[in-house]
């Protein structure tokens, strides 16, 4: 896992609502046009639980630049996210940079995806996550083809 500078870099511990504000020029949802912008999904930590509602409220824990977890307040499930060798981590700009690069497989197809989160707080002590996705895919083994690149990006109101 490799680290970059960890000046001025955001703690983004805190109890966010769980569903966020699109970002100017952002679509409404993560991914899929049914899932909302729910702060779990965007940081690739998916709770999967029953108490999600969408007036639910959702705690992260962040231990330096190499930990984060969530919790939906209220509920005993939590997530960690779990960095591997490869990642980078960084700050910019008062941001904390996640870059992942992740390989997948199907029958027919291999493929790799680059995802940068962007986080940061908002002057109000929101959080704003912003993720790109640089997805790139081989089929048959025989020549790789650029996925269209993905923007997501929202504003997780602070719950005082």
């Amino acid at each position: 896992m490799e680290h970059g500078s960890h000046d001025n870099c955001p703690n983004v511990t805190g109890i966010y609502k769980l569903y966020g504000e699109a970002l100017p020029g952002m679509p409404p949802y993560f991914k899929f046009i049914n899932s909302g912008l729910a702060l779990d999904y965007m940081l690739g930590l998916d709770l999967n639980v029953s108490e999600r509602w969408p007036t639910s409220d959702i705690q992260v824990m962040q231990t330096g630049t190499h930990t984060i977890s969530v919790r939906i307040v209220g509920s005993t499930v939590s997530r960690t996210r779990q960095l591997q060798p490869a990642d980078k981590v960084w700050c910019k700009d008062h941001r904390l940079m996640i870059e992942q690069l992740r390989e997948t497989k199907g029958e027919a197809s291999t493929g790799r995806a680059l995802i940068i989160d962007r986080l940061e707080l908002a002057q109000d002590g929101a959080l704003i996550v912003r993720t790109e996705i640089r997805g790139q895919g081989r089929f048959l083994f025989f020549f790789y083809l650029n996925h269209p690149r993905e923007s997501y990006g929202a504003r997780f109101q602070v719950v005082r």
